[in-house]
């Protein structure tokens, strides 16, 4: 009752700050006309921590809405400016001349017994390659557990903060929503609800959000979607950057139900590699057992196949 969509938050400030609040220390403001639509932005200013930023108190009411272990989708618009530079130090932001102290949404809780604990949700990688002044997205899959959200702890806060001190942060159209239907198979037309194992292939469904995709890897890579136009034609992928590990890639869960065992299927995919050598792409499953043998790995990994070699002198 109350909890609506499920949705926890969402909020674009036209209409004021809602339920953000600025850290202690820091200052606050709405400014009109500086969002990337033309429209309203939050400001906070005077930072002189990383761990300062906008946060959300999760209230009963909100708190009482999340659904522990599901899939929620994290977007927002955040811009970083270099406001204080100190004698001798530099004049961008570490996030752009070094790719450390990049904006994260973090949750901090204090339980009953007044232990404090600290979580980073989704920090944005070095290799997004973000410019101070202009605006970037942040966007991933996040998920709750039921400790995060302990009814008998004192409080729980959302809040986005990260870079260094001197770094006034804006934000705009910050959202943590659940999956819209667009994301799942059409359950309403039985006949074709299991033509394709995979949903969201294409990376067209939706503008911002990759889901059910979700990045398989090393610490630092970056997954998200890009544009590009050929022949006249727009055309959005996945991208991958920041890779140090060979089994670094996207992956998605295949309709398990929909699968007919001793049955052939066919696989498809474009692929493009940024590489000075050639390589191939490997094609993995994993599948997660039912009854793991014990001290040993609870999945199991079959390569179907590989493609030929490419590089980016090859194409």
């Amino acid at each position: 009752t109350g909890c609506g969509t499920g949705d926890i938050v969402v909020s674009d400030f036209d209409n004021g700050a809602g339920d953000f609040k600025k850290a202690l220390g820091t200052s606050m403001e709405l400014l009109d006309g500086d969002s990337p639509d033309g429209s309203t932005a939050l400001k906070v200013g005077n930072r002189v921590r990383n761990w300062q930023g906008a946060f959300i108190n999760m209230r009963s009411l909100l708190r009482d809405c999340v659904l522990p272990d599901e899939v929620y989708l994290f977007k927002a618009k955040v811009k970083l400016v270099k406001s204080t530079v100190q004698a001798g130090g530099s004049i961008e932001s570490n996030c752009m001349s070094a790719g450390t102290d990049c904006p994260a949404l973090n949750l901090h809780a204090m339980s009953a017994e007044n232990q404090l604990a600290w979580k980073t949700l989704y920090q944005l990688p070095g290799v997004a390659a973000v410019q101070d002044g202009e605006w970037f997205d942040m966007v991933a899959p996040i998920t709750f557990t039921a400790e995060h959200f302990d009814p008998t702890s004192k409080y729980q806060q959302l809040y986005i903060a990260g870079p260094e001190s001197g770094v006034d942060m804006y934000l705009d159209d910050v959202s943590i929503v659940l999956p819209g239907a667009e994301f799942f198979p059409d359950a309403s037309n039985p006949l074709t609800l299991c033509d394709d194992l995979i949903v969201n292939g294409d990376a067209e469904t939706s503008p911002d959000h990759f889901f059910p995709w979700v990045l398989e890897g090393n610490r630092g890579a970056h997954l998200s979607l890009k544009t590009e136009t050929v022949d006249g034609v727009d055309n959005q992928y996945f991208s991958v950057e920041g890779r140090n590990k060979m089994w670094t890639s996207i992956k998605a869960v295949l309709l398990h139900d929909c699968i007919v065992a001793n049955s052939i299927y066919k696989f498809k995919a474009r692929v493009r590699l940024h590489s000075t050598e050639p390589a191939k792409v490997r094609l993995t499953i994993r599948s997660h057992l039912t009854d793991p043998v014990p001290d040993q790995p609870a999945f199991k990994v079959d390569s179907v196949g590989d493609c030929p070699p490419v590089s980016g002198e090859m194409g």
